[in-house]
């Protein structure tokens, strides 16, 4: 609240335009929350599925425990260290 009333304010004393639109909204919003290295990733299932389409693609074959530590090092640090602490189940 207090950076909207900031804003708000300063806008006001500077002759601008009240925002009007969710448009507007967001993209000051985004400019003020989200650093511009942000960048938006893909899920961990998207992830998944791309891997195992490729691997399926280029015909690769190896065993398991050589799948899961490239598909960990592909993943986002700290997904890797939650997943790292889940129990998983091998399908065959």
């Amino acid at each position: 609240m207090i950076w909207w009333d900031q804003l708000t304010t300063s806008r006001r004393q500077n002759g601008e335009r009240p925002i009007s639109t969710w448009a507007e909204m967001k993209s000051v919003m985004r400019r003020r929350f989200i650093p511009s290295y942000y960048h938006r990733t893909r899920s961990v299932e998207d992830y998944y599925k791309e891997m195992e389409v490729s691997m399926i693609r280029a015909d690769v074959q190896e065993d398991r425990k050589t799948t899961m530590a490239q598909f960990l090092a592909g993943l986002n640090h700290d997904i890797t260290n939650i997943v790292e602490l889940q129990h998983y189940v091998e399908n065959y």
